[in-house]
């Protein structure tokens, strides 16, 4: 289900809201906003994608590559990486540790970032949501 609104105020306070089509679809069944990528493409997940996704899991589908940053930091749903991969270029774009993330085989989990800020015994660290449950299964991708 994809959901497009424009807002019109009259005269007295003149706005216009825009909000664009989210990426991805409802699937009830699965209780996920599914976002699927096709092979070789990529997509970057917006603020309006998070929101049509609140109150679900976030399921990734398709050989391609769904691109998630800081737009992902409130989303407190399971992050399902079911297919392609999902990558990570922000500290907030596993959401928060609420949901955890899940990478089924054949599925990859790239993690594009780091924090120059906090050492580990000298060396850089990577930062994810206090308590973040990461569940990998399977052997990753081909």
């Amino acid at each position: 289900m994809k959901v497009a609104s424009l807002v019109l105020v009259g005269a007295a306070g003149l706005a216009l809201s825009v909000f664009a089509e989210p990426g991805g679809s409802v699937d009830e069944a699965a209780g996920a906003y599914v976002m699927t990528v096709a092979k070789d493409a990529e997509y970057t997940v917006t603020a309006d994608d998070v929101a049509a996704a609140a109150g679900l899991a976030l399921a990734k589908r398709g050989e391609g590559t769904l691109i998630a940053d800081a737009a992902m930091a409130g989303f407190a749903g399971e992050i399902r990486i079911e297919e392609g991969i999902y990558r990570a270029i922000d500290p907030g774009a596993l959401g928060t540790a609420d949901g955890g993330t899940v990478v089924s085989n054949g599925a990859s989990l790239h993690v594009s970032y780091y924090s120059t800020s906090v050492k580990d015994n000298g060396k850089d660290k990577l930062i994810f949501s206090k308590n973040e449950a990461i569940t990998i299964a399977g052997s990753g991708p081909d």
